[in-house]
């Protein structure tokens, strides 16, 4: 996924999903401008968790979320490193919140846990997640806002510029875009090639272009 880093008060016309992954302050104003957008919303833990002034908010976390998503987080438990529920690959870590709410969870865990609820447009993931439940969740919500998905090679990210593709490959090792989804075998490079050496990029376009 790439992901553009917003302060709360940018404009948001034009984009597809927003992943908020923890904002602790919220304002009602904040959530009364995302609350204009048909589009998939995701919170992380502990957003909503502090007034302006750095107390618990009276209605407890989220705070002004609870407005559109009716959910309430009743306790919270910091687990130590190293350790999670258990040694499933979809368990959480770090952190883990209770959830006081009527809504049937979006996600659990094998264990049961649950993970994330969602309303309408508005999700909340209410634990440090693993990879397999990150990319669980945000793979639904792409496909709700109907993106194209594309699995990369670790510490590959990819931007289009018109007719163009840029792949940039930020990792210590040389990666093959062979190794992806990301092309169909019609591709014309005008700059590098399926191997992107390290700190390297490669640039192409399809054939009809």
């Amino acid at each position: 996924f790439n992901i553009d880093i917003l302060s709360p008060d940018a404009p948001l016309d034009g984009y597809r999903m927003v992943i908020i992954p923890s904002l602790p302050i919220l304002s009602a104003e904040y959530v009364a401008r995302l609350k204009s957008l048909d589009i998939p919303i995701l919170f992380g833990p502990r957003s909503g968790s502090k007034t302006a002034d750095f107390q618990i908010p009276p209605e407890l976390a989220p705070g002004a979320l609870q407005s559109v998503l009716p959910i309430k987080v009743d306790r919270v438990s910091s687990i130590r490193p190293n350790a999670s529920e258990d040694k499933s690959n979809d368990e959480p870590a770090r952190w883990v919140e209770v959830i006081e709410t009527d809504l049937q969870p979006e996600m659990r865990t094998h264990s049961g846990l649950a993970i994330a609820y969602t309303k309408a447009n508005f999700h909340y993931l209410a634990v440090w997640p693993s990879l397999a439940i990150l990319i669980d969740i945000l793979s639904r919500m792409a496909t709700d806002a109907r993106l194209a998905i594309y699995h990369l090679p670790q510490d590959v990210r990819i931007r289009a510029l018109g007719d163009y593709c840029f792949a940039f490959n930020y990792g210590p090792h040389a990666v093959s875009l062979a190794d992806s989804d990301l092309l169909s075998g019609g591709e014309i490079f005008v700059c590098g090639g399926l191997e992107i050496e390290p700190a390297g990029y490669s640039i192409w376009t399809s054939a009809a272009h």
